[in-house]
Formats: structure tokens, sequence, C-alpha cells
């Protein structure tokens, strides 16, 4: 559980409700073949984007890095955005030395 990188169509929106709300989705079930583009998905919750859809990964390691995810102040360094794309996964968090990391914080935590 946490933040994952999947694999999306070109072109591809999250389907969202009358709202504008994303919808969860948890799987996605396409042709292999044309998932060539990449997006971080949350998987704690609701299974919804938290970037928007990218070409290659360093266009979406340079994205981390400048705006970090929606709802995010800031963005990763450099190297935390690396680190995420190559692993394709974040925790949600962890608990070290009685402390609590949260999403990109815990993956250094864990690097260490």
């Amino acid at each position: 559980m946490g933040r994952e990188i999947r694999r999306v169509h070109k072109n591809w929106e999250h389907p969202k409700d009358e709202e504008g709300y994303y919808l969860p989705m948890y799987e996605m079930d396409f042709d292999k073949e044309e998932m060539v583009c990449f997006q971080v998905y949350e998987t704690s919750s609701a299974g919804t984007p938290t970037t928007p859809v990218f070409q290659t990964k360093d266009e979406l390691i340079e994205y981390l890095v400048e705006y970090g995810e929606f709802g995010s102040d800031h963005g990763y360094t450099k190297e935390q955005a690396q680190t995420f794309v190559n692993e394709g996964w974040i925790p949600s968090g962890v608990i070290h030395n009685g402390k609590f990391y949260f999403g990109i914080e815990a993956m250094d935590v864990l690097n260490e």
C-alpha cells in the first residue's frame, strides 16, 4: 500500500464521476502493448492517480522534482524521484525510531 507507478495507454484519462472526482480503480485490464506511458497511483484507499500521464520515466521524474504529487506542497529531490521511479512504488509510511515517515520520506528511511 502506498504509491505505485502504473503503465497506462497514451491519452489515458482516469474515469471521473459526475462531480469530477476520480472513481476508484484498483486494476486496469488493457492490452499491454498499448500501455506505453507512466502515471503515479495511490493504492492505500481508492486507487486513483496522483500525477498526470507521462510518455517517459524522465518526464515523470522531472514533474515529481518540480511539483511532487497532487495535493503536495513541494516537490521531491532528484534522488527521491529517481528512486521512486526505479523502484516503481513507495510505501504509505513507516515508523522508525518512534517517528512516522510518510510517502517519499518513508522510502528514504527504508533506503538508509
